[in-house]
């Protein structure tokens, strides 16, 4: 998932903006009357960035998407600029709303210098 990203907005990153992408998943049964979030698909949204936020475009076409494959929004990923491995307080805002929504919602700090890292927040555990 973050080869993908990493690919998806080398273009913005390079010219200094932030870009992100969702995760996307379905809720899986494991056997024994359990089940359990996977994250099935990123997916980028049309986006507008700038070197300290990344606003989603288009968030209709996103719901059609996620009726049309079944999908939850599980979390989404933020590619850092800045380099800060910690969110922002724009990025906590958002996130507020993502985890309001399905409170097992994660947000992911990708720094672009380590793209192969990922660390993950949540609001409340």
């Amino acid at each position: 998932v973050l080869q993908v990203l990493e690919r998806m907005s080398s273009e913005t990153t390079q010219s200094g903006a932030q870009s992100i992408g969702l995760l996307a998943g379905k809720l899986e049964d494991i056997g024994q009357d359990a089940s359990k979030l996977r994250v099935a698909a990123l997916v980028v949204p049309h986006q507008r960035g700038s070197k300290d936020n990344c606003e989603m475009l288009d968030e209709m076409n996103i719901l059609g998407l996620q009726e049309a494959k079944g999908l939850f929004i599980l979390g989404w990923l933020v590619v850092n600029v800045a380099g800060s491995k910690e969110p922002s307080p724009t990025e906590l805002r958002s996130h507020a709303g993502f985890q309001t929504m399905m409170p097992e919602c994660v947000v992911g700090i990708v720094d672009p210098n380590e793209p192969k890292q990922c660390k993950f927040f949540r609001l409340t555990e």
